[in-house]
C-alpha cells in the first residue's frame, strides 16, 4: 500500500513539475532546437547552392555539399539538444569519436580518399553537371557528383560510376560544350557556292533547331574541298550539344537538306 502511495505522489510531483515549467521547458525548449535547427539546415543548402551554382538544367549537382552541410548542422543541434535539455557533457564522447574515427579511417581508406576526392571536385568547379568528359576509357556526360563517386552518362545512355579517388588520379579531358558532326557532299558542278552556301546551312540549322540539337552559338558551314569526278567535293559541318549522338544528328539533317538539293538539281552524290 505505501509503495502504490509514494508511485501516486511522485507521479503528481511529476505533473505538477511539468505544469510549472519544469519538464515543460525542457519539452519546449527542445522542440525550439530541433525547429531552428531544422530551418537554418534548409536555409544554409539554398544559399550554398545558390552561391556556388551547383544546380544546372534541373540536376543537382555537389550533393557532397549539400550532406556534408546537414550533418553539421543536424550534429551541432544534437549538441546542443544534449547539453541544454539533457544536461549530457558530450565532450568525453566526442574524444572517445575522434580516436575511434582515427582507427576507422585507416580501415577505410579508399572511402576517405572518394570523400575527399568529392570535396575537391564540388569546391574547384573543374568537372561541373553537364560537362562532357572523358575519363580513360570512359566517356560521357556528368550526370551527379557524391560522397563517393561521380556519375557519366555516354552517348547511348549507359550509365558509368566512376570512384571520385579514379578521377583525382586520372588525366581528365573536359571537352567543348557542343561537337562538330561533318557530313561528306558531291554537289552538282554548276552549283554556286556563294548564293547556296548559306540556304543549305540555314536549312540544316532550322532542322536542329526544330529538335533542339543545335549548339546556340555555332552555325553550320559549308567548306569546298575541290572537284572530283562526280563534281564539287564539300563538307557541311553542323554543331550540336552532347545530349544527342552523331547519329541522331545526322538523320536530322539529311532529309532537309537532300531534299532541297534535289529539287533544285544541286546533288551530285551524298556519302
Amino acid at each position: 500500500m505505501d509503495d502504490i502511495t509514494s508511485t501516486i505522489d511522485s507521479t503528481v510531483e511529476s505533473s505538477q513539475a511539468f505544469m510549472q515549467g519544469g519538464w515543460f521547458g525542457v519539452v519546449a525548449t527542445a522542440l525550439l532546437i530541433l525547429v531552428v535547427t531544422a530551418i537554418l539546415s534548409e536555409l544554409m543548402v539554398r544559399l550554398v547552392r545558390k552561391a556556388y551554382h551547383i544546380t544546372r538544367d534541373g540536376d543537382k549537382a555537389g550533393s557532397i555539399i549539400t550532406v556534408g552541410i546537414r550533418v553539421v548542422v543536424w550534429a551541432a543541434g544534437a549538441y546542443m539538444l544534449c547539453k541544454n535539455c539533457l544536461d549530457i557533457d558530450l565532450s568525453v564522447l566526442l574524444g572517445a569519436l575522434g580516436i575511434g574515427g582515427l582507427a576507422l579511417s585507416l580501415g577505410m581508406q579508399d572511402t576517405v580518399k572518394n570523400l575527399l576526392g568529392g570535396l575537391q571536385i564540388s569546391f574547384s568547379h573543374e568537372i561541373n553537371i553537364g560537362d562532357w568528359i572523358n575519363v580513360g576509357s570512359v566517356e560521357g556526360i556528368v550526370r551527379d557528383v557524391n560522397l563517393r563517386n561521380t556519375t557519366l552518362e555516354d552517348d547511348i545512355g549507359q550509365t558509368h560510376v566512376i570512384p571520385n579517388s579514379v578521377i583525382n588520379s586520372s588525366i581528365v579531358t573536359r571537352k567543348p560544350d557542343y561537337f562538330r558532326v561533318p557530313l561528306a557532299l558531291t554537289l552538282a558542278r554548276d552549283i554556286d557556292l556563294t548564293v547556296e552556301s548559306p540556304k543549305i546551312c540555314a536549312i540544316a540549322d532550322e532542322a536542329l533547331d526544330a529538335k533542339g540539337m543545335r549548339f546556340p552559338d555555332k552555325r553550320s558551314v559549308i567548306v569546298e574541298a575541290g572537284v572530283g569526278a562526280d563534281g564539287v567535293q564539300a563538307t557541311l559541318a553542323v554543331f550540336s550539344t552532347w545530349e544527342f549522338s552523331g547519329v541522331q544528328v545526322k538523320s536530322t539533317v539529311l532529309s532537309p537538306v537532300v531534299q532541297y538539293l534535289q529539287d533544285n538539281n544541286l546533288i551530285g552524290r551524298w556519302s
